[in-house]
C-alpha cells in the first residue's frame, strides 16, 4: 500500500513514495528558494569562497594545450550539480569534492601566477599554502572524532566495558556505530512516529538495547525526541548516557 506522501518525499528530487498531488508540488516548488540558498550555504561554508573565485577564473587562465584535460575536470562536477536536483545537500556530501577543486585551483593559481606576475613561483607558493589550509578545516570539523560518532564511540567504549555479554546483542540504532563497536547486532529504526510505536517495534524483534541521541532523533525522528530525558518508561530502562558539550548525548537504554 502506498505511504503516507506528507510523510516521505524529496521535495528536491520530486520523488513520491506514495501518491503525489498538485497541492504537493505547488509545496515543493515553494520551497525550492530555500532549498537553493542551502545548496549555496554549504557550497560555500565547505568548498570555501577562495576555491570558488578561483574556479570561475579557471574559464580565463588555461594554456589551450590542455583544454580537453580541462573540460574533463569540469565533467567531474557534475555529481556535485545533481546533488541540487537530487538531494537535500548538508555539508558533509560537499567533502568529497574539495580534492578536485585542490587540483583545479592549484592549476589556476600556476597559470595565474606566471603569466601575470614576475615572481610568479612564489605566489604560487603562498596561494598553495591557502588552497591546502582552506581545505583542510572543513575536513578537520567534519572528522569522526569532532562530530556526532565520537558520542557513539564513547558509549560503546562505555558499553564494552561495563556490559561483559554485550557481544552479539540486538541493538538498536540510528547509526551502526556503537554496534561496531561492541561486535553486536544491528537494527536500525527511522522515523518512528512515538515511543509507543517505537517500543512496539523494538519488542517484536527482540531488540535488546536501544540508542538514542540528540543530533538524529531532533533531526530525524522527532517523534521520540522525550527519550532524551534519560527517564525510565514501560519496556525502556535507562542505563547510562555520555554527554559531550559539542554535540549533546548519546543514550543507553535497556528493552525489557
Amino acid at each position: 500500500p502506498a505511504k503516507e506522501p506528507s510523510v516521505e518525499y524529496n521535495y528536491n528530487a520530486y520523488i513520491v513514495r506514495g501518491p503525489y498531488t498538485g497541492e504537493q508540488l505547488e509545496y515543493d516548488l515553494s520551497r525550492l528558494g530555500q532549498h537553493s540558498l542551502r545548496y549555496l550555504k554549504s557550497c560555500i561554508t565547505i568548498i570555501g569562497p577562495f576555491h570558488l573565485i578561483l574556479f570561475l577564473f579557471s574559464f580565463l587562465f588555461y594554456d589551450p594545450k590542455h583544454l580537453y584535460s580541462r573540460f574533463f575536470s569540469y565533467l567531474l562536477l557534475l555529481p556535485m550539480l545533481l546533488l541540487y536536483f537530487w538531494y537535500s545537500p548538508v555539508d558533509r556530501h560537499f567533502i568529497v569534492f574539495i580534492p578536485f577543486f585542490v587540483i583545479l585551483s592549484s592549476s589556476v593559481l600556476s597559470e595565474m601566477s606566471f603569466r601575470l606576475l614576475s615572481r610568479g613561483k612564489y605566489v604560487f607558493g603562498v596561494g598553495f599554502a591557502l588552497l591546502f589550509l582552506q581545505s583542510y578545516v572543513p575536513i578537520a570539523n567534519h572528522s569522526p572524532t569532532n562530530s556526532v560518532i565520537g558520542n557513539h564511540r564513547k558509549l560503546g567504549e562505555w558499553m564494552h566495558t561495563h556490559i561483559p555479554d554485550i557481544k552479539g546483542k540486538l541493538i538498536a540504532d540510528r547509526k551502526p556505530y556503537v554496534t561496531f563497536l561492541v561486535q553486536g547486532r544491528y537494527y536500525r529504526y527511522n522515523k518512528v512516529r512515538n515511543v509507543e510505536s517505537l517500543t512496539t517495534l523494538l519488542k517484536e524483534n527482540n531488540v535488546d538495547y536501544l540508542v538514542v541521541d540528540d543530533f538524529y532523533t531532533k533531526t530525524k525522528n522527532p517523534g521520540i525526541i522525550s527519550l532524551l530525558d534519560c527517564k525510565d518508561r514501560p519496556n525502556l530502562q535507562f542505563v547510562y548516557a555520555v554527554d559531550d558539550s559539542a554535540w549533546g548525548k548519546a543514550i543507553l537504554y535497556k528493552v525489557n
